[in-house]
């Protein structure tokens, strides 16, 4: 189990949305959206894992964890995580 807080620096303050569409072999991307990003943005994070030992040194981890940030912008994303440590 891991929970913790966040604190998030953005370097550049600007993002953008981009939408594309094909067109037989031609690609057309257009920026739809601009928005101005909080400087720095604070947040959680929690999650879970199990980690299955293969040998002394070696083994498998699977890691789900939820990380929340709040600004002008809220942002949720949810990580999956499968590793094997050789």
């Amino acid at each position: 189990m891991q929970s913790g807080g966040i604190v998030e620096y953005n370097f550049n303050k600007d993002a953008y949305i981009y939408e594309s569409a094909i067109y037989g072999n031609f690609i057309n991307i257009s920026r739809t959206e601009a928005y101005n990003i909080d400087e720095v943005r604070f947040g959680f994070s929690v999650g879970a894992g199990l980690e299955y030992r293969i040998t002394r040194r070696n083994y498998l981890f699977l890691e789900l964890s939820v990380n929340q940030l709040y600004g002008n912008i809220k942002n949720r994303d949810i990580l999956f995580t499968i590793g094997l440590n050789i």
